[in-house]
């Protein structure tokens, strides 16, 4: 979250965050706006574990990312559970069921127009 404290001018100056250094410029500006989710899921069976978490910068949704795969199991990561960002509007902070029921309503709406 440290990125998203950053004043938008610092991203332009000489001290770019190591982060942001992957990025274009664009981009590195309106990074540590987005928000994104940790979506748990069996990369064996197609089944969704959820969202884990929703964090605001994909540096900081990436180091909890890692976090959450250096924690992993050797026997859950065996058993095919993988993790993933994907960017979002859902609030960061949330709760990660509440944010798990609203991505799946979403998910089912979509395929329901489609």
């Amino acid at each position: 979250m440290i990125g998203a404290q950053w004043p938008v001018r610092a991203i332009h100056g000489p001290h770019l965050p190591l982060c942001c250094w992957h990025t274009h410029s664009g981009e590195a500006i309106t990074d540590h706006l987005k928000s994104f989710a940790i979506i748990r899921f069996n990369s064996r069976t197609y089944q969704s574990g959820g969202v884990m978490a929703v964090v605001k910068a994909h540096a900081a949704a990436e180091h909890l990312l890692s976090d959450y795969e250096f924690g992993q199991s050797d026997q859950d990561r065996h058993n095919g559970w993988r993790y993933f960002l994907e960017e979002t509007d859902l609030v960061p902070g949330m709760s990660a069921g509440e944010a798990t029921k609203l991505r799946q309503a979403r998910l089912e709406r979509r395929e329901s127009e489609s």
